[in-house]
């Protein structure tokens, strides 16, 4: 699962790199940086108490992300661009809810 995850950040990232310079100024492409910076802050962890709190931070980014493109999507603009980060975010909240399941799961029988 946590592969999958990873998988979705790739190509996450990879959208970033090609539309970075066209999107760079627009509050949606911000809050989609915040995202990745939330995602390269979770890869460098070790307390699992604070991987459980990068979890929830996690979670509330990527439904900022997704609310914010969705709104772009409904002005009809850059359409593609925001599908894309769209599902991905969608795909990114899913896997760290299993992912937070699981690691509650593991803290609490500690």
């Amino acid at each position: 699962m946590q592969v999958l995850l990873w998988n979705e950040v790739k190509i996450l990232q990879r959208i970033v790199y090609k539309f970075k310079n066209q999107q760079r100024r627009t509050t949606e492409f911000r809050k989609l940086n915040l995202l990745l910076r939330v995602i390269k802050r979770m890869k460098r962890v070790e307390d699992k108490g604070k991987l459980i709190s990068l979890l929830i931070l996690l979670q509330s980014t990527s439904t900022t992300v997704y609310t914010a493109y969705e709104q772009l999507l409904h002005k009809c603009l850059f359409m593609p661009f925001a599908l894309s980060v769209i599902s991905c975010a969608s795909r990114i909240f899913v896997l760290s809810e299993e992912w937070l399941q699981l690691e509650k799961k593991a803290h609490s029988s500690i």
